[in-house]
Formats: structure tokens, C-alpha cells, sequence
């Protein structure tokens, strides 16, 4: 098998229930034992169970990004990679708590939470700046 081909371990329950159509969209229990009623679409099925993992000194989180982040991006903060990469997270916040609603405006362009960002940023200076691969 191909590296590109095998999947990662989360580590978390694959097991799914309640499966449950509304819309055009597929629904399921968040809970990994089928209990509750909070139900989610798998990504969010799959972000709930990362975050409720448990480790010693480390913190599990994540977020599902919209199929149109880099868009927003360059709305937001512009195109030069080497400027954004350079922002703080104060900087990023604040940008991302003034540019919302415009982007809203815009129809569906949307932006994570300014700390995704911000760890976004970073993996595009190692990548473009530094020239990390």
C-alpha cells in the first residue's frame, strides 16, 4: 500500500449510530456509544470525539475549515503570504473580527477561529517563506 493511500490513526471510535437523514445531509449520534441526542454530520462527528481525548500534557483540537477558506483568506488579509505570515494573533483577531460580516456580505466565504489561523499562517511560512516541504 502506497503512504498516500494509508490513513492516520485518530485513535477515536469509528463506530457510528443513529444514522439519520435530514436534507441532503446524513446525520449521527456524536457520542461513540450511541447514547444522547446530539447529533452532527461525520466531520463533526469525528472533530467532537478529537477533542474529547484525553492525554496527559496535551490538548486535542481541531477545526472542519469551509471549502472556500483560501478565498476568504485573500479577501481578508490580502495575498502577499510573506505579510500574513508575519501577523500576530492579536493582529489576526482583530482583522478576522472586522473583515466577518463583509465576508458574510459576500455569500459563503467564512474563516476559522483566529488561533486555526494562526497555525495555518505558520505552516504557510515554513512552507513558502522557509521553503520547507
Amino acid at each position: 500500500m502506497l503512504d498516500i493511500e494509508k490513513k492516520p490513526s485518530l485513535r477515536i471510535s469509528p463506530n457510528v449510530f443513529g444514522r439519520t437523514s435530514k436534507k441532503n445531509k446524513v446525520m449521527y449520534l456524536l457520542d461513540s456509544k450511541g447514547q444522547g441526542t446530539a447529533m452532527g454530520v461525520p466531520e463533526k462527528v469525528v472533530l467532537t470525539r478529537w477533542r474529547k481525548r484525553v492525554y496527559a500534557n496535551h490538548i486535542f483540537s481541531g477545526a472542519k475549515l469551509s471549502s472556500t477558506l483560501w478565498r476568504a483568506v485573500a479577501d481578508a488579509y490580502g495575498k502577499n503570504a510573506k505579510v500574513i505570515c508575519k501577523l500576530s494573533l492579536e493582529e489576526i483577531s482583530d482583522i478576522k473580527l472586522r473583515k466577518t460580516q463583509e465576508l458574510k456580505a459576500m455569500g459563503f466565504l467564512e474563516l476559522p477561529a483566529a488561533k486555526i489561523l494562526e497555525v495555518l499562517f505558520f505552516d504557510l511560512w515554513l512552507t513558502t517563506v522557509k521553503g520547507l516541504n
